[in-house]
């Protein structure tokens, strides 16, 4: 569903399969292909520890600040059906 509505939005998107957060992180950092990275955790932690983490090329771990402004986005965008 994530591949498919960054892809609706006009993003280019890379699957890197199942690989641990730091890959992520540091395959956006090392190459030039990629602007940011997103990664979908689930596992033996806390729930509370695991969810979508965003990486952005420059910077690392996005700021708990651009955090809260994805989460206040999102949360007032009405639903709307994507192609799957």
């Amino acid at each position: 569903l994530m591949l498919n509505t960054l892809r609706h939005h006009g993003c280019a998107v890379a699957y890197a399969g199942i690989i641990p957060t730091p890959g992520i992180l540091v395959n956006v950092q090392t190459t030039e292909q990629f602007d940011a990275g997103i990664v979908i955790s689930a596992s033996h932690n806390p729930y509370h520890d695991n969810g979508i983490k965003v990486f952005d090329a420059q910077i690392g771990k996005i700021t708990s600040f651009d955090e809260e402004k994805i989460a206040i986005h999102y949360a007032n965008v009405e639903t709307q059906t994507l192609p799957i």
